[in-house]
């Protein structure tokens, strides 16, 4: 993953860094006690070309409007092919991050951690290659993290001070949650500094 500047986390930093790390699908593996539906795989497979879009090699001169635009529609078709797709609800939610609509990353990022355990979920298009659902939760409570911290910023530009704090409430609580599952050091390095930005109380 890229690196993140200390104390100063920024948003697209932190999304090319996921972006990488679920393009490149390297995560340990995760033993499935069910098997996937057709459709299940079906929507992975939509979902993985849709990424690809936003690989760097891709994109040398940066991501496109354009590509961003046809990656979103596929992630979304996806979602309409599977709806209970965990991992497709989570990448609809950095989606949402890069265009900066806080309200709807934090609704995906919500129904995907809610979904992301099941026995029948996929986080690979590929059986070599699997991918810890717990690895995904980690990285999905950063950003969710940081989808509250961005609600909290709008809520007091709002004058309404009391959904700002409980907003940070709930971006310290996945930040903790995400600590507490033992990350990757990239995540456990994001979860750190963007607690360390918040205030005690």
């Amino acid at each position: 993953m890229l690196v993140v500047e200390r104390r100063k986390v920024g948003i697209k930093s932190l999304l090319i860094s996921t972006v990488l790390a679920a393009t490149l699908f390297l995560f340990s593996p995760i033993v499935s006690l069910a098997e996937p539906s057709a459709e299940r795989f079906q929507a992975m497979d939509i979902l993985h070309r849709s990424y690809s879009r936003l690989q760097p090699g891709n994109n040398p001169d940066g991501v496109s409007e354009i590509a961003l635009l046809l990656a979103k529609t596929g992630i979304e078709r996806a979602l309409a092919l599977d709806p209970d797709f965990a991992y497709a609800h989570i990448v609809r939610a950095e989606m949402a991050m890069m265009e900066e609509d806080w309200e709807t990353a934090e609704a995906y990022y919500v129904k995907g951690l809610k979904l992301v355990h099941g026995p029948d979920q996929i986080f690979s298009p590929v059986s070599s290659i699997e991918i810890k659902a717990e690895e995904v939760e980690a990285d999905a409570r950063v950003f969710l993290a940081y989808t509250y911290i961005q609600l909290s910023r709008m809520a007091y530009e709002k004058e309404d001070p009391q959904s700002a704090l409980v907003n940070i409430s709930m971006a310290k609580i996945n930040l903790m949650l995400c600590l507490d599952s033992k990350p990757n050091p990239e995540t456990k390095q994001m979860a750190e500094e963007l607690l360390a930005m918040l205030p005690e109380n």
